[in-house]
């Protein structure tokens, strides 16, 4: 029997029905006054009913809503049953409806929630239960499409099937959306790390198991002062393990960690070198927020690209190569005889390219300076910290005030610890400035030193020819 609202006229058959308390009957035949939900909350009034009448609420739950062997009050229970026990726990849940098989719960939350496309509700229009009356636009049920649940058994496929199978819609811009979405970023998410973004949850939370300890836990009048205090001191601990959870799912949430094929795309464009830097970063994400570690990540990652930079420009250096094109010509020549390595090699290759870009072709590695040395070394740092007779010496040997100081302040611990300077040690404070200086401006400046009564000469020092 059709049973439609009796202020606006719309079918409530199979929907939650309002009884008016307040209208007086004709007769004892008469009917109710019914309405709908919408009428209510709008204050709707007609004849003798009134929005100030008393009601009741009728909750009818019996009709099928997908499966005729299934009503919407098992749905509802199965539902319920899932969000206390969890997924795949079909016996319990099984055990919570009292009349369903095992197999009969999981083909049901499988073929109709799991494979919804509106997720994590289904819209039954996309499943095909529900077709629409022309001549007053409700819904109708479609006896044609709905099965039993043992016909529904029969076609019930494993989840890997479920979890790829597109669903077909009433119309042809609804197919081709719905096919689109299977493999949308939210379907790769749920099916790889098990995330469902429309909820906020992942299938397996972290610390699972933490609302096991106060699941059957009890306030009772008759506990003890020192059982309440138990008993509170147990959620305090629960409530810390729930903030830990909160704070893990926020941190993975907001790093963009969840986007599993996004982060192997980056990944594949990085050197093995690379990537092992940014994963040994990792355990230190947690210290500083998302830009502030990118940012460290990013300082290291260039570090380890200048360094292997400096390492090559040094070995074509070796190589007696002086010039840009001259390097260049090297690298190809490395290329033709397979010797080039595109993760450490490239780096040096887009170097060459753009200094070539700034210095033009044929440039220097190290271009001449245009002016005088000794107007480069007047004018560093440092310089005017020197004594007149310093200054005199660093312009005639060509060294930079920093080297100079570097170099003295190096002979000077080395005769206050041990009395003397070797002529090995000579050598060494040369060798310490790099290519920057050498044995003879090292020599020169210990002579100067030692003339100066800064330092001693050893018995076996070697004398400046000047």
């Amino acid at each position: 029997m059709i049973q439609a609202c009796q202020i606006c006229d719309v079918d409530i058959s199979r929907s939650v029905k309002v009884i008016c308390t307040g209208c007086k009957f004709v007769d004892k035949n008469s009917l109710p006054f019914i309405e709908c939900l919408e009428c209510l909350r709008k204050g709707r009034e007609k004849n003798d009913h009134k929005r100030d009448h008393s009601y009741y609420i009728l909750d009818r739950m019996d009709f099928p809503l997908f499966v005729n062997d299934w009503t919407a009050q098992d749905e509802m229970m199965l539902l319920k049953g899932i969000s206390q026990s969890g997924i795949d726990n079909w016996p319990e849940i099984s055990q919570q409806l009292g009349f369903k098989a095992p197999s009969d719960c999981e083909a049901q939350f499988y073929s109709f929630y799991y494979k919804s496309i509106e997720d994590p509700i289904p819209r039954i229009e996309d499943i095909g239960v529900l077709k629409r009356d022309k001549s007053t636009n409700q819904p109708v049920l479609n006896d044609t499409i709905l099965t039993t649940n043992a016909e529904l058994k029969s076609s019930f496929k494993p989840l890997t099937t479920i979890a790829h199978r597109s669903l077909k819609s009433s119309d042809d811009n609804a197919s081709d959306n719905s096919k689109n979405k299977s493999l949308t970023p939210i379907s790769n998410i749920r099916s790889l790390v098990g995330y469902m973004p429309k909820r906020g949850d992942f299938d397996t939370e972290y610390d699972d198991e933490a609302e096991t300890r106060i699941c059957e836990m009890e306030f009772n009048e008759d506990d003890t002062e020192e059982e309440t205090k138990l008993k509170y001191k147990v959620l305090e601990y629960y409530n810390a393990r729930l903030d830990e959870r909160i704070r893990r799912k926020k941190f993975v949430i907001e790093r963009g960690l969840l986007d599993l094929k996004k982060i192997q795309r980056q990944e594949r464009k990085r050197s093995k070198e690379e990537r092992d830097i940014i994963n040994a970063m990792k355990p230190f994400a947690r210290f500083s927020d998302k830009k502030e570690h990118e940012r460290r990540v990013n300082n290291i990652l260039k570090e380890y690209q200048l360094r292997v930079l400096i390492g090559q420009l040094k070995y074509f250096k070796a190589q007696g190569l002086s010039t840009l094109d001259e390097i260049d010509g090297f690298i190809e020549e490395q290329k033709k005889e397979g010797k080039f390595d595109e993760a450490k090699d490239e780096a040096v290759s887009s170097f060459i390219k753009k200094q070539k870009t700034y210095a033009g072709e044929g440039s220097a590695l190290r271009p001449k300076r245009a002016y005088n040395a000794s107007v480069e070394i007047a004018n560093a740092p440092g310089f005017g910290q020197l004594t007149e007779e310093e200054k005199d010496l660093v312009i005639k040997i060509g060294v930079m005030p920093t080297h100079y100081k570097l170099m003295k302040n190096m002979f000077i611990k080395q005769f206050e610890a041990n009395g003397d300077i070797k002529e090995e040690f000579i050598t060494e404070v040369a060798n310490e400035t790099g290519e920057n200086t050498n044995v003879q401006q090292s020599l020169v400046i210990y002579n100067f030193l030692a003339k100066n009564k800064s330092i001693k000469k050893a018995d076996n020092g070697s004398e400046d020819d000047d």
